[in-house]
């Protein structure tokens, strides 16, 4: 069999095609990349395709890797901080290249890259002021659920005058303990709960009496 001639198959074959339609702006550009990088037009898009997709996928790995970060301050090691863009390759000024700005109970440092979208946070710090606040409003808001949970406690001088007020017959004093008098008290609510269910509308005694016989 004879050998076979010609290039090997590649194992990326380029065999989708798409056109697109381009600015004037936007073919200057272009233009410029071929004649610095001496590399062809279908190169130039590639490298732009690759340098998106790297930029999305770095994007989503700094959100992920920061989403737990911001419970408390924290500073990236000197080593994790690249010197150049890892898409377009532009050197760092970290003078002017870190933008600080309020986050959360905060302040965020992010290095930015001034020619693409690459981005990465490299420290934040807790403001010592909101984070007092925080605890302040944390404190309060259990003062308050203790509270509530103080009123929900009913005391036995208002349980035993609830008793007399319905004409609840008993034996009990605010000597009694605690515990009993509530035992008695819940003895009248359901007792007064069974006769609503009873008589939804009201207990008919002259109806009652009627029935009875003579």
């Amino acid at each position: 069999m004879a050998p076979r001639m010609g290039r090997p198959p590649s194992n990326n074959p380029k065999g989708n095609r798409k056109s697109y339609r381009l600015s004037n702006n936007d073919m200057k550009m272009l233009k410029k990349c071929i004649s610095e990088t001496g590399k062809k037009e279908t190169e130039i898009i590639r490298m732009g395709i690759e340098a998106a997709y790297k930029s999305i996928n770095l994007q989503r790995e700094e959100i992920f890797f920061m989403s737990n970060k911001y419970e408390r301050s924290f500073k990236v090691d000197d080593d994790e901080i690249p010197e150049e863009c890892p898409i377009c390759g532009v050197k760092f000024c970290f003078s002017e290249d870190i933008d600080i700005s309020p986050y959360k109970n905060g302040y965020r440092s992010v290095l930015m890259c001034p020619k693409c979208n690459f981005q990465k946070v490299v420290s934040y710090e807790i403001d010592d002021a909101s984070e007092d606040e925080e605890y302040e409003m944390k404190e309060i808001e259990n003062d308050n659920k203790d509270e509530e949970f103080e009123d929900d406690i009913m005391s036995k001088e208002k349980m035993l005058k609830e008793m007399d007020d319905n004409i609840w017959n008993h034996d009990l004093s605010e000597e009694d303990s605690w515990d009993e008098i509530k035992e008695e008290y819940d003895n009248m609510n359901n007792e007064y709960s069974n006769n609503t269910d009873l008589f939804p509308n009201g207990r008919d005694y002259d109806a009652e009496n009627e029935d009875r016989p003579f």
